[in-house]
């Protein structure tokens, strides 16, 4: 245009300088200047317009990259991979996705520096797009880039240019983006670095809270298995390593309180003359003693039943039945009692004496009581006793 206003107004001063300058030729130079002018114009702006609405609907098509990212958060391959099948659709030639090792802060006014390696996450060439699971990355270095390098696809008759975008969100950096494209789209490929370099912050957001989850997964097992031992250790007897008198007593109201309606035996045993194998061969046999007792006690009653150690020689199960399981399950402590003894080579007898009593199970049952009554069966049961242990 000003290569065109010049010509004309020189034609236009050389006809003015004329002696009988044509009016008439000059008032037609300035038309045609004027048309020339508006068509020139007309042409730039209509070429602005075109140029504005391509770069509107790309910029439309922008959030899309955020929104697939979004969308596969869990799988940072396909994550990755989504990103760049929209960069081939925006004419990416080819582009390049580099994984920082680390997120890197980066204040105003610092000098940047790229870091010693970085790992390429998917790279795009034409229609082909690779996306790398994490310990599969290419490793790049500042010495070495290896599988992770960039391969010019630069023909004889063409420019090649490389574009690179920090990927950033805030204050840290997370990667970079080299892209082939044409240098009209950079103002295009810097919002789409913008968009990809959020969404790296809200993967690593996303990441440290998976993180922080399983720790606090690990913590509360961790703490359930600690709550485990310890309600073990409070509701278990030490010695025989079956239920304390705490245990037994909570677990006969639970028995109580889902059996409503049901008969139960309720037997209560101690050990015979623990005090005098205590005192006569010594406090280690007493506690083996103990222990036999709880084994035939629990043998006698069977899965079906739960037993507890209530007391230094005292012992209670509870379990289904009426009064003949009750008679039975007696005689069954008495005869496998009697087989320990015969096949036994310890100086003493190992002897339980037993009582029972039989309840229906329902919320006006107090286990307690219940425990007198059966207590008092076995005072019955300790007249039969032997005088000693001793064999």
């Amino acid at each position: 245009m000003k290569v065109f206003d010049q010509f004309v107004d020189e034609c236009i001063q050389k006809e003015l300088q004329k002696e009988k300058a044509d009016r008439e030729i000059v008032q037609n130079l300035l038309l045609r200047k004027r048309l020339m002018n508006d068509k020139i114009t007309a042409y730039i702006i209509k070429g602005e317009k075109e140029h504005f609405s391509t770069f509107q609907q790309e910029s439309w098509f922008v959030p899309l990259i955020s929104k697939d990212m979004l969308c596969h958060m869990n799988d940072e391959q396909e994550m990755y991979r989504r990103a760049l099948v929209k960069l081939n659709a925006l004419n990416a030639k080819a582009s390049y996705l580099y994984i920082f090792k680390e997120p890197i802060a980066h204040y105003r006014d610092e000098d940047w520096k790229c870091p010693d390696k970085m790992y390429l996450a998917a790279y795009q060439m034409g229609e082909e797009i690779i996306s790398y699971k994490e310990d599969e990355r290419p490793e790049v270095s500042t010495i070495y880039a290896g599988n992770g390098r960039i391969v010019c696809r630069k023909e004889e008759d063409q420019n090649y240019v490389a574009t690179i975008l920090c990927l950033f969100s805030g204050e840290m950096q997370y990667g970079i983006l080299v892209a082939e494209i044409n240098p009209a789209n950079l103002a295009l490929f810097y919002l789409i670095s913008r968009q990809i370099g959020n969404m790296l912050r809200m993967y690593q957001m996303s990441k440290e809270q998976r993180r922080m989850q399983q720790k606090l997964e690990a913590l509360v097992r961790e703490i359930r298995e600690k709550n485990e031992v310890l309600n073990f250790l409070s509701e278990s007897d030490a010695l025989t390593g079956y239920l304390n008198r705490r245990g037994f007593m909570e677990k006969a109201v639970q028995i109580n309180r889902e059996n409503a309606g049901k008969e139960m035996v309720i037997l209560f045993a101690d050990l015979d003359h623990l005090k005098e194998i205590n005192d006569s061969f010594g406090h280690i046999e007493g506690d083996f003693a103990i222990r036999q007792c709880a084994e035939v006690l629990k043998s006698a009653v069977g899965d079906s039943g739960v037993i507890g150690r209530i007391g230094g020689d005292e012992f209670c199960a509870m379990l289904p039945g009426n009064v003949d399981d009750g008679q039975r399950i007696r005689e069954r402590v008495r005869r496998e009692s009697n087989e320990f003894n015969s096949d036994s080579d310890k100086p003493y007898y190992v002897e339980l004496s037993v009582g029972y009593h039989v309840v229906c199970c329902g919320s006006d049952l107090i286990i307690s009581d219940v425990l007198k009554d059966a207590d008092e069966a076995l005072y019955e049961e300790k007249k039969k006793r032997r005088k000693s242990v001793k064999k």
